[in-house]
């Protein structure tokens, strides 16, 4: 296999692990209020930038930057983050993101993975193997309004009950306003 296309595989696999928790183990859900708990920075950002990045011959996933446009634990809208390492967010696209520090990701599973790829990944990483990510979604007409924001569900983040949802081009998405109230005041009733 030529050497970009190893790369490429190996980012590939990389990228399925962290994103599916393949594993010897399953992963649990993680209740949204624990994702904020562990969290150093929380923020709606746009991506503005992305690439994959390695060490050497090995795959680190990748590495983004993104503009707060939403500032809700330890940020400021207008601020550039710099983060990592779930390979699959798209430049361009808005995402509620939960970042924990580096150092203090858990990546047992990932034997050397945190101590081979500290050189060319940020100082923050999306928070529980890469869970820490939600897609926003709004209406063009309706960018300006952040009360009129969507988040999509993601599989194994659970959401305190109660959240209020709108249904967004047939699928049901929680109101970001109210998630963002709900998961900061530490709701521990969870679906």
């Amino acid at each position: 296999m030529a050497s970009s296309g190893k790369r490429r595989f190996l980012a590939a696999l990389i990228s399925l692990f962290v994103t599916t928790g393949a594993s010897a183990s399953i992963d649990a859900p993680i209740s949204l209020r624990e994702l904020y708990r562990i969290s150093s920075v929380v923020a709606v950002v746009e991506v503005v930038e992305g690439r994959e990045v390695s060490a050497g011959d090995n795959t680190c996933g990748a590495r983004y930057r993104a503009r707060v446009i939403k500032a809700i634990k330890h940020s400021m809208a207008g601020q550039l983050l710099d983060f990592g390492f779930k390979a699959d967010l798209k430049p361009g696209a808005s995402y509620l993101v939960l970042l924990e520090q580096y150092q203090d990701a858990q990546l047992e599973r990932f034997p050397g993975f945190q101590e081979r790829c500290r050189s060319v990944l940020p100082a923050l990483a999306l928070a529980a193997l890469g869970r820490g990510v939600m897609e926003v979604t709004a209406p063009v007409e309706y960018w300006d309004r952040p009360d009129m924001w969507t988040v999509r569900r993601e599989r194994l983040i659970l959401h305190p009950i109660g959240t209020r949802s709108r249904r967004v081009d047939g699928e049901r998405q929680l109101v970001l306003s109210d998630l963002v109230t709900r998961m900061a005041e530490g709701d521990s009733d969870n679906r």
